[in-house]
Parts: C-alpha cells; sequence; structure tokens
C-alpha cells in the first residue's frame, strides 16, 4: 500500500509538472489531483522538490534493468554509446525544465541523483577497455578516468541542453566522448 500510494503521487505529480510547469503546481494542486490531504502528501513525500529525485531514482532502477541486458552491438563503442544512450533518454523524458529544476534542487541540496551508477561504471569501463584493447578507442587512460569524463561530458551535454545551447543531446555528446575517448572514425555512427 505505501509504495502504491507514494508511486501514484510521484506519477501524478510528475504529469502536472509537464502539463503546467515546475513552478506553477503546489502541493495543493497534487493533493487535489490524487484526492489526497496534505497530512497524507508529507506522509509519504517530504517536499515538491523531492518528487523530482523521487522519479529521478525510478529511471536509476530501470537503468540497472536495461544495462544488465545490454544487447550485443557491432563493436565496443557501439555499447558503450548504447549505455549512455539509455541517460540521455532518460535525460529527454524528464523534459528540458524538470530536468533543469532536477539540478537546481540538488544544487540547493545534494539529494545525491547526479551520484554513479555502480553498475553502469563497471559496464563502461569494461567496455572502454575492450575497445582499447581493439583499438576502437586510442585513449590508453585509466578506464575509470575516462567513464568519469564521458560522464562528466554527458552531464555537461545535459545543462547545454537545459539552457537551450544544443538541441540534440545525443549528438553533441557523442562528438564530445569520440574526441575525447580518440575513436577510431570508422566506427563513429551518430
Amino acid at each position: 500500500m505505501y509504495k502504491d500510494v507514494k508511486k501514484n503521487i510521484i506519477s501524478i505529480s510528475y504529469n502536472l509538472f509537464k502539463e503546467k510547469g515546475y513552478d506553477n503546481v503546489t502541493i495543493n494542486d497534487i493533493c487535489d489531483k490524487c484526492n489526497i490531504t496534505k497530512t497524507t502528501f508529507y506522509r509519504y513525500i517530504s517536499s515538491k522538490e523531492d518528487i523530482l529525485t523521487y522519479f529521478f531514482d525510478q529511471i536509476n532502477d530501470e537503468l540497472y534493468d536495461l544495462i544488465v541486458n545490454i544487447t550485443s552491438a557491432d563493436n565496443y563503442w557501439q555499447q558503450i554509446i548504447y549505455v549512455f544512450d539509455l541517460i540521455i533518454e532518460r535525460m529527454q523524458v524528464f523534459t528540458k525544465d524538470l530536468y533543469a529544476q532536477l539540478f537546481i534542487t540538488n544544487l540547493k541540496n545534494n539529494h545525491g541523483t547526479f551520484d554513479e551508477i555502480d553498475m553502469v561504471k563497471t559496464v563502461v569501463c569494461i567496455l572502454i577497455k575492450k575497445a582499447q584493447e581493439s583499438n576502437q578507442i586510442h585513449n590508453q587512460s585509466n578506464p575509470e578516468e575516462l567513464y568519469d569524463m564521458c560522464s562528466q561530458i554527458c552531464f555537461g551535454c545535459g545543462i547545454k541542453w537545459c539552457l537551450n545551447l544544443i538541441d540534440d543531446v545525443r549528438k553533441e555528446f557523442i562528438k564530445s566522448i569520440s574526441l575525447a575517448l580518440q575513436v577510431d572514425s570508422r566506427i563513429i555512427e551518430i
């Protein structure tokens, strides 16, 4: 019951945020749409800002399932892109407005939303090492350091997207990491 009520509040809130904009939705709006009282709301959710964090946590849980089932790609580079595509797709589902609000929320009080996802790091580091060994990636730096760089580039592209400095997060990300990793240009597909 607890999880169902909480999940319902989060889902309805997210839909309201997308429909009206984050700043235009109040706790009262959420309670009215959920047919609950404020007391019930606060029993399950500590604040309006936390709703975004909870939603992103759900996305992180989905990533674990998807990472475990990485499909075979023609090469390790494409598998690395596939992993980051999962993150970028989730970013775009969140919309620019909500993704920007997620950054703002974490700048005010770090909720750990942008902490590393261990499984993603493990998988990408293995793929980077294999890509280095097969000469698909010419940057021979430590795979963990390269993963950190790729992750930071991904979040940087997310920020640029929120600021309307780029339109295509995926294209900008692939261009940036292919340069940083020194990827063989024959295998780059955008």
